[in-house]
């Protein structure tokens, strides 16, 4: 029961409502009748990147709204439509780029994911274009993007090529003029999660994935951020609803072979209590099975709305990767590559490299430890 004396209450109440494909309205027109925060929600709103939702469901509710909310929704829409639309266009001259040059790529979420699995590009809140690739094509691709104005964000001398693309999995690009930022995957995941997903997809690189394949991705990139963002879980949600061939056997063997079973459940168990999503019976049966689910389950709600964990948000993560990992060799990996394993700013901090790589390693503790120790920062890890 939502008290009409909580103004803040009702406003996240709203905002899970309206996430679901299908909002019960009845239950919406009420928490707007109670009164909202409009200011929490938009705060919400902007955070979970949920913003075509939202407007949407308030715009059919027009009626109990005052003209400067519904006012400010639409322009917050517009503006997003604008960016979208001006992103898909970008997107396609830069996938027409990379053809010419011979670069084989598959574009990542972004517009593909809005048109495919929404419906309609202003449906979905992004704000880059991330390009999926094979490693020996990264360069070619650099050069190609940089004589379309774009510029990289991390520079590097050649000779610290071959040891960068081995310790991470992306580099940015961002428009000289516009501002549009491009990521070039070489890998679904930075090697400091202990993960090869990679090497299970049957999907060559820089071709379209699988349904099944693509829900796994989905999955295991909100999990690495631990659903920091309600826009991921509507994104598993609008991603099954439209899917017509999704085989959810092979899509949990897939799971169950990278080693990302628990993760791929996370995010199943979320999109079917936040959005109503309906599961496979041999889902469900996997979803009871793993006790650790609830209580991962139970993490993710805490931080929803707010940042709960302050200066404890490095322990609490790297407690949180272990636990969403359930094979014992995988963790003991992460164990201490998730804390140690170099991030794309150490490459900046030691620009010698692998040559001083035991000075690293001291470094990157006493950071890690002035972070999140010492200072007590509430800043989030970079990943």
């Amino acid at each position: 029961m939502i008290s009409a004396n909580d103004p803040i209450q009702v406003s996240r109440s709203l905002l899970i409502l309206l996430i679901s494909d299908d909002p019960p309205m009845e239950e919406v027109r009420t928490l707007i009748q109670a009164g909202p925060d409009w200011l929490e929600l938009d705060r919400l709103t902007k955070h979970h990147q949920v913003l075509p939702q939202i407007f949407r469901g308030l715009r059919a509710n027009k009626d109990l709204l005052s003209a400067a909310v519904l006012e400010s929704y639409q322009r917050m829409d517009a503006a997003n439509t604008l960016r979208n639309l001006c992103l898909e266009k970008e997107l396609d001259r830069i996938l027409a780029v990379l053809s010419q040059s011979e670069v084989s790529c598959v574009p990542l979420k972004g517009p593909r994911l809005a048109l495919e699995s929404y419906g309609d590009v202003a449906l979905r809140v992004f704000s880059d274009l991330d390009i999926y690739l094979h490693q020996n094509n990264v360069q070619l691709a650099i050069k190609s993007l940089i004589n379309e104005g774009y510029k990289l964000t991390l520079e590097l001398p050649p000779s610290r090529w071959e040891s960068f693309e081995r310790i991470a999995n992306q580099i940015s690009l961002t428009h000289r003029e516009r501002g549009w930022l491009v990521e070039l995957h070489w890998r679904i995941l930075n090697p400091l999660y202990a993960l090869d997903l990679d090497a299970h997809l049957s999907s060559p690189k820089g071709e379209a994935l699988t349904d099944e394949e693509m829900l796994v991705v989905l999955s295991v990139h909100g999990a690495k951020h631990i659903w920091d963002k309600l826009k991921w879980v509507v994104d598993i949600d609008r991603f099954i609803k439209s899917s017509d061939t999704l085989d959810w056997q092979a899509t949990l063997s897939l799971a169950e072979a990278a080693g990302c079973m628990r993760m791929f459940l996370l995010g199943m168990q979320l999109a079917e209590s936040y959005c109503g999503t309906k599961l496979p019976a041999l889902v469900s049966d996997r979803l009871s099975a793993d006790t650790a689910l609830h209580g991962l389950a139970i993490r993710v709600a805490e931080q929803t709305f707010s940042d709960l964990f302050g200066c404890r948000r490095f322990v609490v993560e790297y407690c949180y990767h272990l636990t969403v990992r359930e094979r014992w060799s995988d963790r003991l990996r992460l164990s201490w590559r998730w804390p140690l394993w170099p991030r794309s700013e150490d490459w900046q901090v030691y620009p010698e490299g692998d040559r001083f790589f035991v000075v690293y390693l001291v470094g990157r503790l006493v950071r890690v430890l002035r972070k999140w120790g010492v200072k007590a920062s509430p800043e989030r890890a970079v990943h």
